[in-house]
């Protein structure tokens, strides 16, 4: 009789927990996604860093700029200048190739996004690889067909526009646009601020370079040092940025 009561509540106790666990997941949808593989970890985390990473160019072009009254050598301010350019070309290929592709999960996904963002995200995550090989193809060609055609005497007499090159400002209006797609418009203003100055930079071409390269700097470090606080996961699957909404 003891051993037939001990089963009993043993059996009871573990559909009690089954109970339990069934509820949690009903209450929160996103747990099943709260497990991320090590390799979409690394990829996230290699994403977010290249995003940095790039902001970091236009911060150190915006200094640049700033400092060229102030005594820095020229050779000097050439050098950084030309650091600055190489990382945010580079900066914005890698950062494009390291995009985490979108999880299946049509439940989720479908729950917090429209069918238009669907469309839009599911376009972006096939053109976006492509994208990224073409453009690390195109800077390898222009580097290479520069080091061959121009010395390193002349080299020092050229000082790079940043903000002019349009291969960075198309990768990065696409991250921008995926950032806003993933997270909601109204998380991610910076990246709205971001698209507009390149749009300014295209289409405006009396507007103060200075002015571009600091407002770039500014919103794309917002941008990429925000994401800390963001979820693994919310690189991975769509959701509005529900995770903040949920807290507060």
């Amino acid at each position: 009789k003891t051993f037939s009561k001990n089963l009993c509540l043993f059996a009871s106790k573990n559909e009690d927990e089954d109970i339990m666990v069934d509820q949690t997941t009903a209450e929160n949808p996103n747990i099943e996604n709260e497990i991320v593989s090590v390799f979409d970890r690394i990829r996230v985390l290699s994403y977010r860093s290249t995003l940095f990473l790039t902001s970091l160019g236009f911060l150190v072009s915006c200094a640049v700029t700033l400092l060229q009254d102030s005594g820095l050598g020229y050779d000097t301010v050439v050098s950084l200048q030309q650091s600055s350019h190489v990382t945010i070309i580079w900066g914005s290929c890698l950062t494009l190739l390291t995009i985490p592709p979108l999880l299946s999960s049509d439940s989720e996904v479908k729950s917090n996004n429209t069918s238009t963002d669907l469309t839009i995200l599911t376009i972006l995550n096939k053109i976006i690889p492509i994208l990224a090989v073409f453009a690390i193809l195109f800077e390898l060609i222009i580097a290479i067909q520069a080091n061959l055609s121009i010395d390193e005497t002349t080299i020092v007499e050229i000082s790079p526009s940043v903000t002019a090159d349009p291969i960075s400002a198309v990768l990065l209006s696409v991250v921008c646009v995926r950032e806003i797609l993933y997270y909601g418009i109204g998380f991610k203003v910076e990246a709205v601020v971001a698209i507009a100055l390149f749009l300014g930079q295209a289409l405006i071409p009396d507007l103060p370079e200075f002015v571009t390269t600091s407002g770039l700097a500014l919103a794309l470090l917002v941008l990429s040092v925000g994401k800390v606080f963001e979820p693994i996961q919310t690189d991975l699957i769509p959701d509005k940025s529900s995770f903040f909404v949920k807290d507060i």
